[in-house]
């Protein structure tokens, strides 16, 4: 049985929770069962030591940077991404972070592949853009992955 393509979408690889997370769960899948590539909407780390491209790369984990910087590059990177999923033909995505929550729905809809996991680590109470973002795309997830009970229970 082939290894099950896994797309993990995330904003950027800098020093942080969420990225962490991420690169363990790319290092660490069973590769007899998973076949993990991680997709980052940002450019290339200008200081890759002080990322997680490197673990990833020692780890053989392929990683595309789709070279996104601002809100301007949306419809860029949303494209870019539709094109890599319609090509590689991940069987499940997960996201991470809002932002590639967001462009992660839209790509593996237009791309037709899935189904979405979408990582939610922060309650966005206090954003209506982010909110309504959320609430207009959450018709692609497939299930929620929450840091907290109350995170969860905010995404209901």
């Amino acid at each position: 049985m082939a290894a099950i393509k896994l797309a993990l979408c995330i904003t950027e690889l800098d020093a942080g929770g969420a990225e962490r997370c991420l690169t363990e769960l790319a290092v660490r899948a069973d590769r007899s069962r998973f076949a993990p590539t991680v997709y980052a909407l940002s450019p290339r780390p200008p200081r890759e030591e002080e990322s997680f491209f490197p673990r990833l790369r020692a780890a053989g984990v392929e990683v595309h940077f789709l070279g996104g910087g601002s809100i301007w590059q949306f419809p860029k990177v949303v494209g870019r991404l539709t094109r890599l999923w319609r090509k590689h033909q991940p069987r499940v995505v997960q996201t991470f972070l809002f932002h590639a929550n967001i462009v992660g729905r839209i790509a593996a809809k237009r791309a037709g592949v899935g189904p979405v996991l979408a990582g939610v680590r922060v309650a966005e109470r206090g954003s209506r853009w982010h909110l309504r973002l959320d609430r207009a795309t959450q018709n692609a997830v497939a299930r929620y992955v929450c840091v907290s009970r109350s995170v969860a229970d905010f995404t209901a």
